[in-house]
């Protein structure tokens, strides 16, 4: 599952008893020495890893003789970790002489060998030795399948092995078709498995299943030339995996005791099956018992509770359901990162039209080079890394739906700009961006179609030093030659009245449309009252114009901070989701690290993070805006996508989400809102009205795209 503190806690708990009571020598003893090797290997201390491993075979070859079968863990652990130090020669010797073993006692279609055999395969591709390479793996697939079957973990680690070796060895139709199987199989155990985990068990056995998905990127990658339409399969992969933790979680709705019930039941079967298929179980009749029970309460449990079978729905969804929801002149673009065998992390194109027989891929560029790139002024910069590769796929299309992964999100797509042609991406193509476009192939269409409900609550003119318990003051003033913006990288916030104004404009535009207002301003945009605004107090529009904040994993070297601020603490914490949030009402207390409002009685200190919006119930909210600096950005983690507030309001239920990607000016911010409010408020379509407002800003600003392009709606 990932959770290395508590397996290596009870190993060491584990050393102790059996020291104790049965002396050193005791199987169990260098049992749990592996386990913690195992654990220190996975965090990549290998030099601990190597005292471990070592000291059991130390103990066991004293104790038993060297050709004993307690013997083969260490030494096949050696095998791997000398493997992964580059240490092959080493590394041989060690996995060759744990084969011999095995071979004299077992016979060399053991279950023990099917790892052995396929860390052999891996050492041989490293090294050049291909046909060595295929041998071993071919010996590992045919233990697997004689032993332990295709729905073991390390079998797709085999499958994805030789794929990439066949991806060399021109062979690239062979591990296409292999590595097809492998996903369904491991897809199915992973959705398995996740029933029973915990929200923290999810995240971090995830992290550690993710991988083998990125092995499909990087196959297709190299076979790409080979066998066009293996863009299918990476496509497929990232459809199931892009997301997948933020999906889980939107899905994962409270439920009745009796589903409760039927979950349990489910989730023993489920443990109990693959302990013994880890095993290498020899009983089949029982083994068989069990999945059919499981798959039977796997049924109840769907018939039972709508959003599970949903959720299993959704994993299942392919490239051609994404396909034939595409309307003519559309077209879909999973965007890919991996990393190479050179370690380079790499970022691809899967190109999915209409009127294609399958995805096309495109290769891009490095994550290096995007880094180098600043997004606020970089827009000609990005055309040749991602806009000119995809023009020749994209000729034709009018309507353009993507699903950015990696640094990737952090581009406005929209605002590429082609100096050949003197004009922007969204001159020429209507851009959308998704979560995953396997959003086409569920509902997308249905809700974009359905207005949005006539009510909104807009923040805004807030006073960041009130107290509660003062007196209605007037606003403070706004310092004279000073152009604000909303970043909240200063120590001390200032009262920007760009924002008064702008939900000012947002209210007469909305009440003109006969809607439902509610102003929190000035003292009233307490967080407190923000928080409020959920379940059936939730409006169809919530509107934030405030300070935004979007702090990178801390550096130690950083000494800016004060250390009683609570800025500071944000920039300390390890969750990227308390690292990003909104400053409200009185918020500049606690920010410079006074605890007067507590003392004062307030419920709330008027921070409120991505992490606390992902606590509320925001399912009839259609669309929030956040007016406020980098409230797009937060941590990237791969498919993931980004730890901030956007997946805070996402996990709250928020359909539509407008963000920003860097400091944004007040007063320009203040039109781009006002013009997007006076055409929502007889539209009801913020998608459309969105980009109606966005072209407008374009039209006025054509020479200065950091002012209007920061924004960008996210469904």
């Amino acid at each position: 599952m990932g959770d290395y503190e508590s397996s290596e806690k009870l190993h060491q708990k584990c050393l102790e008893i059996v020291k104790t009571n049965l002396g050193e020598s005791h199987p169990q003893f260098t049992a749990s020495l592996n386990g913690i090797g195992d654990i220190n290997f996975k965090k990549k201390k290998y030099k601990l890893a190597e005292f471990f491993y070592l000291e059991s075979l130390r103990i066991t070859d004293s104790t038993f003789g060297e050709n004993h079968p307690d013997c083969l863990i260490p030494l096949e652990c050696l095998g791997i970790l000398y493997c992964e130090m580059g240490d092959y020669k080493k590394g041989e010797e060690y996995l060759l002489k744990t084969e011999n073993i095995t071979n004299k006692i077992y016979g060399y279609l053991h279950s023990e060998n099917a790892v052995t055999f396929q860390v052999l395969g891996q050492l041989y591709y490293r090294v050049g030795k291909f046909d060595k390479s295929e041998l071993y793996y071919n010996k590992s697939i045919e233990v697997f399948n004689k032993n332990l079957g295709p729905n073991i973990a390390n079998y797709a680690t085999t499958i994805s092995g030789l794929s990439l070796l066949f991806a060399q060895t021109n062979q690239a139709r062979k591990g296409l078709n292999m590595l097809g199987e492998a996903l369904t199989a491991k897809t199915k155990q992973i959705a398995d498995n996740f029933e029973w985990l915990s929200e923290s068990q999810k995240e971090t056995y995830w992290r550690k299943e993710a991988g083998f998905y990125d092995q499909i990127s990087l196959f297709a990658d190299l076979s790409a030339s080979q066998v066009p339409e293996v863009a299918g399969l990476n496509y497929d992969s990232e459809l199931i995996s892009k997301g997948k933790l933020l999906e889980n979680k939107i899905s994962s709705e409270q439920y009745y005791r009796e589903i409760d019930e039927i979950r349990e039941a489910l989730a023993y079967r489920r443990r109990l099956v693959n302990k013994m298929e880890s095993e290498g179980s020899d009983k089949p009749e029982l083994l068989e018992r069990l999945r059919r029970e499981a798959d039977s309460l796997d049924k109840r449990l769907a018939l039972s509770w709508p959003e599970y079978a949903e959720q299993k729905k959704n994993l299942s969804i392919t490239w051609q359901q994404v396909q034939q929801n595409l309307l003519p002149g559309e077209a879909a673009i999973e965007f890919v990162r991996f990393q190479g065998e050179d370690s380079v992390v790499r970022y691809n194109a899967l190109v999915l039209r209409k009127d294609a027989p399958y995805p096309q891929l495109v290769r891009l560029c490095t994550e290096k080079q995007l880094r180098a790139i600043n997004p606020k002024t970089g827009f000609q910069a990005y055309h040749g890394l991602l806009w000119e590769p995809l023009e020749g796929k994209l000729a034709g299309v009018r309507t353009l739906y993507y699903a950015p992964a990696g640094e990737l999100h952090n581009v406005p797509f929209h605002a590429i700009y082609d100096a050949g042609s003197n004009s922007y991406a969204m001159d020429r193509i209507a851009l959308h961006q998704l979560t995953s476009t396997r959003y086409l192939a569920m509902d997308l269409r249905r809700k974009e179609k359905q207005p949005v409900q006539k009510s909104a609550t807009t923040v805004g003119g807030l006073y960041y030093d009130h107290l509660p318990g003062q007196p209605t003051q007037s606003a403070p003033k706004t310092k004279k030659g000073k152009a604000l913006d909303r970043s909240s990288s200063a120590s001390t916030l200032g009262y920007l009245d760009g924002t008064r104004v702008e939900v000012e404009r947002i209210g007469e535009n909305l009440v003109a449309g006969a809607w439902q207002t509610v102003s929190l301003r000035g003292e009233q945009g307490t967080e407190e009252n923000v928080v409020r605004l959920e379940g059936k107090e939730a409006p169809g529009v919530l509107h934030l114009a405030t300070h935004g904040y979007a702090f990178p994993e801390y550096d130690f070297s950083d000494t800016t901070g004060t250390k009683n601020a609570l800025q500071y603490s944000y920039r300390y914490s390890t969750n990227p989701m308390v690292r990003s949030g909104l400053i409200l009402t009185g918020g500049n207390w606690a920010w410079t690290g006074s605890d007067t409002l507590a003392k004062l009685g307030a419920e709330q200190n008027g921070i409120l993070t991505a992490l606390e919006v992902s606590q509320l119930d925001l399912r009839k909210t259609k669309l929030v805006v956040l007016s406020a600096c980098e409230t797009g950005l937060g941590s990237i983690d791969g498919a993931e996508g980004t730890f901030g507030l956007k997946r805070g309001f996402k996990l709250a239920g928020v359909e539509q989400i407008v963000v920003s990607l860097w400091p944004v000016p007040d007063k320009e911010t203040m039109e781009l809102m006002t013009a997007l409010y006076k055409d929502l408020a007889t539209s009801l379509d913020p998608v459309a009205s969105f980009a109606k407002a966005q072209k407008q800003m374009r039209g006025k600003y054509p020479e200065n795209p950091e002012k209007w392009a920061g924004f960008v709606l996210v469904r």
